[in-house]
């Protein structure tokens, strides 16, 4: 590695560490896996909220230049989050979700899975049952249903992600208002968004970073996730436009 990757490198570890630092100390972050902390496969919250979760099927953690990275490199690698974090959710009334990936594949369109998040109340949903709250790359698109893949209410952009880059995905909700961030630009808004409050009387159970919730779908494969979070609020454009300045950040390595 040569000098300048190293300066890059150490760089962006800085800022990802002056950001983390300041968000940690915000109450209002309640989920956090910055994979700096792993114990074996486990994947500690770094929130301080106890949400651990289980890297599974090949899922490993990856240095990028100093900084930790979730490596989803196999077909059915990825991140068991547990009925904790669908607990957790369940509880929140207005929320953010931020995150960011790296893909090697070319998802197809529109369907099929690559998902980055999945919270499901079902392992299997089908076209009127499970309830779940996810986003997915192929489309570009957060969606929630209220009793499956008939019944969503979704935001999206409705085009495949680029590959072999740094992408940032921020969604935030408050009461049914929703709105779909990408790289810090406005995609799209929804104001008939279901509540998780109401929408998940019953906690979902299966939740997961780069799994499908529907048999024969897509995991998240030959990929990367990087510093997801769950805040209890819906973030500022400030705080939006920090977190997606990040992603260049990554991408310099």
């Amino acid at each position: 590695m040569n000098a300048h990757i190293f300066k890059t490198a150490a760089i962006a570890a800085a800022a990802l560490l002056m950001l983390s630092c300041g968000q940690r100390k915000d109450p209002s972050l309640v989920l956090h896996y910055n994979f700096e902390d792993v114990q074996g496969n486990v994947v500690k919250d770094a929130s301080g909220s106890g949400v651990d979760a289980t890297m599974l099927n090949g899922a490993k953690i990856a240095d990028l230049g100093g900084y930790k990275v979730l490596n989803l490199a196999e077909e059915t690698s990825y991140l068991d989050m547990g009925a904790k974090a669908g607990q957790l959710l369940s509880t929140l009334e207005d929320f953010t979700v931020s995150v960011y990936y790296r893909t090697d594949v070319n998802p197809r369109f529109p369907g099929y899975g690559y998902f980055v998040w999945m919270f499901s109340t079902e392992e299997f949903c089908g076209p009127q049952t499970g309830r779940y709250f996810a986003y997915r790359i192929n489309e570009q698109r957060v969606e929630t249903s209220v009793g499956g893949y008939n019944n969503e209410s979704i935001i999206m952009k409705r085009a495949r992600s680029e590959t072999g880059k740094w992408i940032h995905v921020l969604y935030t909700q408050d009461d049914e208002l929703g709105v779909l961030y990408i790289d810090g630009e406005l995609i799209g808004t929804n104001d008939s968004m279901p509540e998780l409050t109401q929408n998940f009387a019953q906690a979902p159970t299966f939740n997961w970073l780069g799994r499908p919730a529907f048999k024969g779908d897509n995991y998240l494969h030959d990929s990367c996730i990087a510093d997801f979070r769950i805040y209890s609020r819906a973030l500022e454009a400030e705080e939006i436009e920090k977190l997606a300045a990040f992603a260049g950040q990554l991408n310099s390595i």
